[in-house]
C-alpha cells in the first residue's frame, strides 16, 4: 500500500479508504495472500476506460513530441 500511496501522493490510509469504496462499489475485488492484501479491476467497464484513457495519453504525447521537433 505504501508504493501506492508514494505513487499517487497520499496517505496509506488515504489509499486505503478509496480502494474499499470501490470495492463496495463492485468496481475491484480483493485477495489476500498473506499480509498482503491484492487488488484487481472486476468491473469490464472501467479496465475499458483506463485503456482509452492511457491511448489518449498516448497520442497527446506523442503529437506534443512531434510539435517540439
Amino acid at each position: 500500500m505504501t508504493d501506492l500511496a508514494d505513487a499517487v501522493g497520499m496517505k496509506p490510509q488515504a489509499v486505503s479508504n478509496q480502494l474499499r469504496r470501490l470495492v463496495d462499489m463492485g468496481i475491484l475485488d480483493t485477495r489476500r495472500h498473506g499480509n498482503h492484501v491484492h487488488y484487481r479491476i472486476v468491473d469490464p467497464c472501467i479496465a475499458k476506460l483506463m485503456y482509452h484513457g492511457l491511448c489518449l495519453h498516448e497520442e497527446t504525447q506523442a503529437h506534443a513530441h512531434v510539435s517540439a521537433g
